[in-house]
């Protein structure tokens, strides 16, 4: 049981960080605007990412190496997805701006 806690813990750690890989570059391109906002999309969205290949069937070793550039594209697009948001509201919700 620790064991398996403790594989599944450093699991979700690496698809955190190959997530904030992703949500990294985004941020750098954009100079830093809406990067707090884009982060947690970009966990959520790599480790969704990184989880639908275990459901499919590739629960093995290429399963989980696979995992690693999906979680990397899930961050990319929930990045990406946050900027999309933004750009359709107008970014007129911010209660900073008049």
């Amino acid at each position: 049981m620790s064991l398996t806690l403790l594989f599944l813990s450093l699991l979700f750690l690496a698809w955190s960080a190959s997530a904030g890989a992703g949500w990294l570059a985004v941020a750098a391109l954009r100079r830093g605007a809406d990067a707090l906002l884009m982060l947690p999309a970009s966990l959520v969205g790599g480790w969704s990412a990184a989880l639908v290949l275990p459901l499919v069937g590739l629960d093995d070793g290429t399963g989980v190496l696979l995992s690693l550039p999906a979680a990397l594209a899930g961050g990319l697009v929930g990045a990406c997805s946050v900027i999309k948001a933004r750009a359709i509201m107008g970014r007129r919700s911010s209660p900073c701006r008049p």
